[in-house]
């Protein structure tokens, strides 16, 4: 009796295993298929204006409500942009610190931007971006192209650097001072300054010492030369019939001058040579070094040039590791006089320039104007307008340079209130504005309505900071008296086409 129980006790009990072990397996299936069912995608959130009050999950259930809180701007809507739809934030009772935004989160990877409103990154002024360069450092400059990125707003600008040519490039230092070619080229000095209504006996009486070899010279038919008088002296470089001065002006004899170095190129491909110069001005002064170098890019094409200015180092033209003649700098490393002789400075100097200090960078925009001289009036005031753009096609741009390819717009504006003029270039997206006004206010009375003729200059640069974008601009010339509250413009449409070759 007591087995036959046993056994019947066993049979229940193995019932009851398997009847667990199966509802475990029906919950485990369930379960399963709940998973597989709420799916968790990722959410990258890019808070570019910090309004982020809470930190949010790196990932979400598909469906789910993702409560957002950001810091609140009096006066400004805060939000957030989600595949291109924006959600403005709301109102929360209990704090005036804060607002709150909710969305469902997609079924699917998403990016999440805050807003101010309605812009997910920092709008520079006036579209100016600040670029640096992004992708590639300077040392390691492509061929094909440059990345630089707006340091304020993340905006993105490529540059092409196509039919770049090294073949041509060369590099050298002076050579002991000479009379090669003194009577030519004192007569290249003499009509230099008489165009320039410069007094030639201001400073006495002069030398001339040239720095060229006979080589050289047959090579490129080019001048090294300084005009050396007692307190000061000139450096030039004399290209065929060309003369251009190497310093922003005479350099003074109370500081050690010299020139260090000289690099032809031909990186645009356009068959005119490129002649890169360095001259040094250094001393002792006792409470501190002064050292300054004066770099010269010169284009004998344009028969133009640009200046950049290197404090506290020597400069001296090297090829990159992408064969670009580039400058390079001692790294703060100055020269001293004992090791300047007769005009030429130790060679030591040049194998201490391992700093790249800059790279040429191709300039390939195209400015096309509908019009160079422009008539153009409207019931407050009559133009007259001109433009000089031969500038903006300088080769090169440089990061490092104070002068860069720019054009020039003199306009003479006629009216019968004295006022303001702003001359700029505008579409859609961009403004290109002048960098300043140049020559101060003309003014003359004709005797009729247009009482008065105001005379200006306007300047417009291209450079890596402040790039201007590529697109189809109107002209738009404003006229305002602030004072009796007039303002009016004249706008010619499509008058600029600026694209990058």
């Amino acid at each position: 009796m007591f087995k036959r129980t046993f056994i019947i006790i066993l049979v229940c009990f193995a019932f009851l295993l398997f009847s667990c072990s199966s509802n475990n397996e029906i919950q485990d299936q369930n379960t399963n298929e709940d998973i597989i069912k709420v799916e968790k995608f990722e959410l990258v959130v890019v808070d570019n204006w910090n309004l982020l009050k809470y930190p949010l999950k790196k990932e979400y259930e598909v469906g789910s409500l993702v409560e957002v809180y950001l810091l609140n701007k009096p006066g400004q809507t805060v939000g957030i942009k989600i595949n291109d739809e924006i959600y403005d934030s709301t109102d929360l009772t209990n704090s005036s610190d804060y607002k709150k935004v909710t969305f469902t989160m997609p079924d699917e990877d998403t990016i999440l931007y805050t807003h101010l409103n309605g812009y997910i990154v920092n709008v520079c002024n006036n579209n100016k971006h600040q670029y640096k360069i992004a992708k590639n450092d300077t040392a390691s400059v492509l061929k094909d192209s440059i990345i630089f990125s707006c340091i304020n707003c993340g905006h993105e600008k490529e540059f092409k650097q196509s039919n770049i040519n090294t073949n041509a490039n060369f590099t050298f230092f002076p050579e002991n001072r000479s009379s090669f070619h003194n009577i030519e080229l004192k007569k290249a000095y003499e009509a230099y300054m008489e165009i320039r209504n410069w007094d030639l006996s201001r400073y006495g009486t002069y030398e001339i010492f040239n720095y060229i070899s006979e080589d050289i010279y047959n090579k490129y038919n080019m001048d090294l030369f300084e005009v050396y008088y007692e307190e000061i002296s000139y450096y030039f470089i004399k290209h065929y019939d060309d003369l251009y001065m190497l310093s922003l002006s005479y350099l003074n004899h109370d500081n050690y001058n010299f020139i260090n170095h000289v690099g032809v190129t031909d990186m645009n491909n356009d068959g005119y040579i490129e002649i890169f110069t360095a001259i040094n001005s250094f001393k002792d002064r006792v409470n501190y070094y002064y050292c300054s170098s004066y770099v010269k890019v010169i284009d004998t094409k344009l028969k133009s040039d640009i200046e950049i200015i290197d404090s506290n180092n020597i400069n001296y033209f090297k090829e990159n590791e992408n064969g670009i003649i580039s400058i390079y700098d001692t790294n703060g490393i100055v020269p001293l006089s004992e090791d300047l002789h007769d005009g030429i400075l130790d060679k030591k100097y040049y194998d201490l320039a391992t700093n790249l200090y800059d790279v040429p960078i191709i300039n390939n925009a195209n400015y096309e104007f509908k019009e160079k001289n422009v008539k153009a009036s409207c019931d407050l005031f009559e133009v007259e307008m001109n433009i000089e753009d031969a500038l903006i096609e300088f080769p090169y741009i440089f990061s490092s340079s104070y002068l860069r390819p720019y054009f020039i717009i003199n306009a003479k504006i006629k009216t019968k209130y004295l006022g303001e003029v702003t001359v700029s270039f505008v579409n859609e997206d961009f403004t290109i504005e002048s960098e300043g006004v140049f020559v101060p206010l003309g003014i003359t009375e004709s005797g009729n309505l247009n009482n008065f003729v105001i005379e200006k200059k306007y300047k417009y640069n291209e450079d890596l900071n402040i790039v201007n974008e590529n697109g189809i601009y109107d002209l738009v010339i404003t006229y305002e008296v602030k004072k009796l509250n007039i303002k009016e413009s004249i706008i010619i449409e499509d008058f600029l086409n600026l694209s990058w070759k």
